[in-house]
Parts: structure tokens; C-alpha cells; sequence
């Protein structure tokens, strides 16, 4: 049972602290806010959001990490999921990927 009492933490960082989002990240981490699974972060009222967007070639050039591939296995409500590791792929060809019929989700059957 999950205890309904958890809060999800809010952090209000710096403009500084919020230039260097991964280090902001792990600061908040070492504190605990991992432990819920889940955070609110306010960005401070120095910073505004990208106004260019980004450019088509940067983001498909982009490396996805060790992406995971899930096996879910299981039947009459009792399952278990499996995360497995592939190797690093450029955004590009993981698009295409999720967009491939191998990994499309099974069909809904509704009643």
C-alpha cells in the first residue's frame, strides 16, 4: 500500500543554480527528491525559454543512451517487466523505431 501522505517536493532555484540544470539536478537528488520519483521545479523569473526553437538536424543528430527496450510478460493481472539495454542510437533512427510496427503497443480490445 502506498502511503497518501507524500508531497511532492518544490524547488525554486537560482538563475545560477538553474544555469547548470544537470549539477541543480544532482543537488536536489542528494537531498532526497528522488526518493518520491517525482519534482516540481519553479525556474527562476530571470530565465526565459528558448524563443528560436531548435534547429530539425540538431535534434535528430541528438544520441540517445542506452535507450531501453521493455519485454512485458504475464497474464490474469500478474505481470513483469523487463528493461533492456540496447546500445546508444541517434534520435533519428529511434523515432523511426517507435514508429516501426515491431514496437508499436498491442491492440486494445475493448468490450
Amino acid at each position: 500500500m502506498v502511503s497518501s501522505n507524500l508531497e511532492i517536493p518544490v524547488f525554486y532555484p537560482t538563475y545560477d543554480e538553474f544555469k547548470d540544470f544537470s549539477t541543480f539536478v544532482s543537488s536536489i537528488e542528494a537531498r532526497g527528491a528522488h526518493k518520491i520519483g517525482l519534482a516540481k521545479i519553479v525556474p527562476p523569473k530571470e530565465w526565459t525559454a528558448r524563443k528560436m526553437g531548435y534547429k530539425q538536424k540538431q535534434i535528430y543528430e541528438t544520441l540517445v543512451e542506452n535507450p531501453i527496450r521493455q519485454e512485458i510478460h504475464g497474464k490474469d493481472g500478474v505481470y513483469s517487466v523487463f528493461n533492456i539495454q540496447q546500445p546508444s542510437i541517434k534520435l533519428s533512427s529511434f523515432q523511426k523505431l517507435t514508429s516501426s510496427n515491431r514496437y508499436a503497443p498491442p491492440v486494445s480490445i475493448s468490450n
